[in-house]
């Protein structure tokens, strides 16, 4: 449920409300243990269950300063939910026996008892119109984050567990960490030269980049540790060169993001990254009429690996290439 009102001031208007969402889940799941391959058929169930209520206030301002000058400001207070891969009690336990008596183990689970995220924003953005069919924007966020939800994995050697010796036993869940801050800048600019003549006025350029600082407050082995913010690269930029006459469309886009922190190891050594990554795509369609159209699109130009690595650049974990991919097709509307 939620409760709006809207003023109008001159040439600024106001929205404030708040909106109370309440969220009961449950949840069946699977506790699969292979031991030397072999596991029970049917596993045992695994049930979990999870309530919360959440109260979200909001206030946001937009500000006409002139008519092709806009200043939005906004106060805002959202959630993020688990996914329901994070969320269901499942568990996957692989189990080899390393020696008499003597076992390694891996283990991959859900977790039901998490968090969603809770998040107060502060936004401000000033947007310029330009002639004769362009915009240029510039603002600045900062989010307060509770409970953030980040991946651990946790190496355990020569301990017992549930009745089974362990050499080494790795287990891997989603939890939540104490808190996260970002504050960030974002940059903008895109522009039709719709000025040019003849066919040249359908040529254009966008570009944007975001840059951000963040950190994040886990606990790990008893002991607080401060790491840049899940899933949150420092920098992210876009460039692309368009085209948009008479119903083709053409767009050539580069986008790149840095490194950003994928999960938590037991050391910052052990903390796994995903390193910087540059794509090159094309996209191309026309509209044949208002029922009929086709496109082609044309993905990893480049052939950018996904590079994973441990603690910093000189401990590779994972490479994986992918090389380039293209898709293509046609689209009706009856």
């Amino acid at each position: 449920g939620y409760l709006m009102g809207q003023l109008q001031v001159g040439s600024a208007s106001f929205i404030a409300g708040a909106r109370v969402e309440q969220t009961d889940t449950d949840f069946d799941a699977y506790d699969i243990v292979f031991v030397d391959g072999d596991a029970p058929n049917p596993p045992p169930q695994v049930h979990g269950n999870k309530k919360y209520t959440n109260v979200l206030p909001d206030l946001l301002m937009t500000w006409a300063i002139r008519d092709n000058l806009l200043l939005r400001a906004a106060w805002t207070n959202t959630i993020g939910r688990p996914s329901y891969e994070q969320n269901v009690p499942f568990r996957i336990f692989e189990i080899e026996e390393d020696d008499e008596d003597v076992f390694e183990g891996e283990i991959e689970a859900g977790n039901s008892d998490l968090d969603p995220l809770e998040s107060m924003n502060y936004d401000a953005a000033l947007e310029w119109y330009l002639e004769p069919a362009g915009l240029l924007s510039a603002g600045v966020f900062y989010k307060d984050i509770d409970n953030p939800i980040f991946n651990r994995i946790q190496v355990l050697e020569d301990e017992e567990f549930e009745g089974r010796f362990y050499s080494e036993l790795q287990i891997q869940q989603f939890q939540n960490a104490n808190s996260g801050e970002i504050v960030g800048v974002e940059l903008g600019f895109q522009q039709q030269f719709t000025g040019l003549p003849g066919l040249l006025r359908g040529l254009g350029v966008s570009l944007s980049y975001t840059w951000t600082d963040s950190e994040a407050e886990v606990e790990v082995l008893g002991a607080t540790r401060k790491v840049p913010f899940f899933l949150q690269s420092e920098h992210i930029g876009n460039v692309a060169l368009f085209y948009e006459l008479s119903g083709l469309e053409l767009r050539l886009a580069y986008a790149y993001r840095s490194e950003y922190l994928d999960t938590i190891g037991d050391t910052e050594e052990s903390d796994l990254y995903v390193d910087t990554h540059g794509q090159l795509d094309f996209k191309a369609s026309y509209q044949f009429t208002k029922q009929a159209s086709a496109f082609i699109q044309w993905q990893n130009i480049n052939d950018e690996p996904l590079r994973f690595f441990s603690g910093d650049r000189s401990r590779l974990a994972e490479n994986e290439i992918y090389s380039w991919n293209m898709l293509a097709g046609m689209s009706f509307k009856f």
